[in-house]
Parts: C-alpha cells; sequence; structure tokens
C-alpha cells in the first residue's frame, strides 16, 4: 500500500472527497493521484510550438494522461478527472487551418464547434444524446451542451459539455462530461485555472495564496 503524504491527503479530504483516504499505487477508483503538494504545482505538458503549458492540478480534477495523435493536424489532449470520475479533456490542435483567430466568436470557431457537436452524437459512446441550451460555464469558450441517456456511476444522470475557443492559432477544445451538478460546481472551478493558464486571467493559485 502506497500513501499519499498526509498534507496531500488532508487536502482531497477537505475538497475533493469524502471518500478519498488513502491511495493504493497513488490510485483510487482508477484515477490517478498526485502523490505530493509539489506535484500539484507541477507542469503537465509544455507546449514549445505554441508557447501553451498546462498544470496537472486543476480544481478538483487531476492529471491523467496525455496523448499526441499521429496526424499533427490533430494535435495532443490532455485528460483531467476528479477521485468520483467525472472527466474533462483539453484538445489542442489545428485541423491544417491557418491563421485561426484568437477567441470564442469568430466563424471559423462556430464552424468547427457545430462540427464537435455533431461528433458527440454520432459517437454512441453516451447513447441517445440532445443538444439543449444551457448556461454558460466560462465567458471565454463557445460552448454546446448535451443531455445523455447515460448515467454517472452514482447514478445521476450524465451529461456533456463542449467548450471551444481559437488561441495562438490553435483550436482549443474542452470537452466536460459528468454528472450537471458536478461539472457546474467542480468543472467550473477546473475553466478557472484553464483560462489563467491561457493569459485569460489571473491565476487564482496566486490569487488564494494572498
Amino acid at each position: 500500500m502506497k500513501f499519499v503524504d498526509a498534507a496531500l491527503a488532508a487536502l482531497l479530504l477537505a475538497g475533493v472527497t469524502p471518500h478519498v483516504v488513502a491511495a493504493d499505487a497513488n490510485n483510487i477508483f482508477g484515477v490517478v493521484l498526485p502523490e505530493s503538494l509539489e506535484d500539484l504545482d507541477a507542469l503537465a505538458y509544455e507546449d514549445s510550438n505554441t508557447g501553451l503549458s498546462f498544470h496537472k492540478w486543476y480544481g478538483s480534477y487531476f492529471f491523467q494522461g496525455m496523448q499526441e495523435y499521429d496526424d499533427p493536424r490533430l494535435g495532443y489532449s490532455l485528460t483531467y478527472a476528479t477521485p468520483s470520475r467525472s472527466l474533462i479533456s483539453v484538445y489542442v490542435y489545428t485541423l491544417g487551418r491557418p491563421n485561426i483567430p484568437d477567441g470564442a466568436d469568430s466563424d471559423v470557431v462556430a464552424a468547427e464547434l457545430a462540427q464537435s457537436a455533431q461528433a458527440v452524437g454520432l459517437s454512441g459512446q453516451y447513447g441517445a444524446v440532445v443538444e439543449e441550451e444551457a448556461e454558460p460555464l466560462s465567458p471565454h469558450f463557445a460552448q454546446v451542451f448535451h443531455r445523455t441517456s447515460a448515467r454517472t456511476d452514482y447514478g445521476e444522470p450524465l451529461v456533456s459539455y463542449t467548450l471551444l475557443r481559437g488561441q495562438n492559432g490553435h483550436f482549443i477544445k474542452v470537452r466536460l462530461t459528468g454528472s450537471d451538478r458536478e461539472l457546474r460546481t467542480r468543472g467550473t472551478g477546473l475553466l478557472e485555472y484553464l483560462v489563467a493558464d491561457l493569459g485569460l486571467e489571473e491565476d487564482p493559485r496566486l490569487r488564494n495564496a494572498d
């Protein structure tokens, strides 16, 4: 049995989930957790081509892994999860498009978001899928919301948010999957940290340190 350090365990117990006590090989319910408080501040990935960097910890979400796709137009993705297995994936890609404008309001972003929304329904991963209006999770992203016929591990209806913006000549897509209750609390917390890494807002880590 491998235990996380005492300070980190206290943080997890207080802010993440009441079910976390210790990590067997640093893994709880199939979710990889950091080994130390120092690991929380570490970078998961630093992209020298775009100048983008992503941390290992965003609010209640912990870095699980990264995938680089064979086709360079598809870029790479990073996956984060809570101990209750609410998932968020961040995709950075271009599809070979030049001059993708920064922001969420361009026609280029709108067209790509429509394609991404269609892919959610066609994937069959979540059963029947219905696109609905929903309050935006972040002002920095265009958004599509889907209600699905699937359920979370805790029996709650599973929903999916797809968020998209242009940044540094790339699309930044964030897909959030879990219960609407959790995504509107913990998911929005993650987005605060992510938009700070994108240079769009003050870093909550610095704000919380004051």
